[in-house]
């Protein structure tokens, strides 16, 4: 550990970081064209490979969109009628509600009675119809969900009014940064405070 107390101590300890930053160049500078060589080796394997690849993830995505659009139509189509039988078995339910109530209003019970049958309804089995086509294995379609920022002023109030946690909101420290470079202690902006650091430059 170098301590620096006095000017002495100051002009060696800025001497050995001369120093230090020489041989930093030198290591760098010798290894420079070995990086380079294995920089270019992997551009052309990242470019060779991307030659055979893309075609495959073109029709990929080409395959994928098909299917979603296809089975999306066809999971329409499975709710759709089982919307329409599970209607169906409500409606029966009800017809045979209203003849019990008939029924039993012509063997003269209460008043009571019948209006408790008419409002007592019949549990319905829910409705379940299988898919329209059999699956292949191994492939499936899934749902995800992504957010979409349609009004940043609106989402920041929301952080403000606590309907959203401050997380969903992240300052760009590139723009904060480069301003606080502008404006130095100029920087006029609510909950954001310009910090000098202080470093040493080394020349050669």
């Amino acid at each position: 550990q170098i301590a620096v107390r006095d000017e002495e101590s100051y002009t060696a300890a800025a001497e050995t970081l001369k120093d230090i930053a020489r041989i930093e160049k030198l290591i760098t500078e010798h290894h420079k064209p070995i990086k380079q060589a294995a920089k270019n080796a992997h551009s052309i394997a990242v470019a060779a490979e991307k030659k055979f690849l893309d075609p495959l993830t073109k029709a990929k995505s080409i395959i994928r969109n098909s299917l979603v659009v296809w089975t999306t139509e066809q999971e329409r189509i499975r709710r759709d009628a089982e919307r329409k039988l599970q209607a169906e078995a409500r409606r029966k339910e009800e017809e045979e509600r209203l003849a019990l109530a008939e029924r039993a209003e012509d063997e003269g019970k209460s008043e009571t009675e019948v209006t408790e049958i008419l409002d007592t309804p019949a549990p319905v089995p829910p409705v379940i119809v299988s898919p329209t086509f059999n699956k292949v294995a191994g492939v499936s379609t899934r749902e995800t969900w992504r957010a979409e920022v349609t009004d940043m002023k609106m989402l920041c109030r929301a952080v403000v009014d606590g309907k959203a946690p401050v997380e969903t909101v992240s300052p760009n420290m590139p723009l904060l940064n480069s301003m606080a470079r502008k404006s130095k202690s100029g920087l006029g902006i609510p909950g954001v405070k310009a910090i000098k650091d202080t470093g040493v430059a080394i020349r050669s």
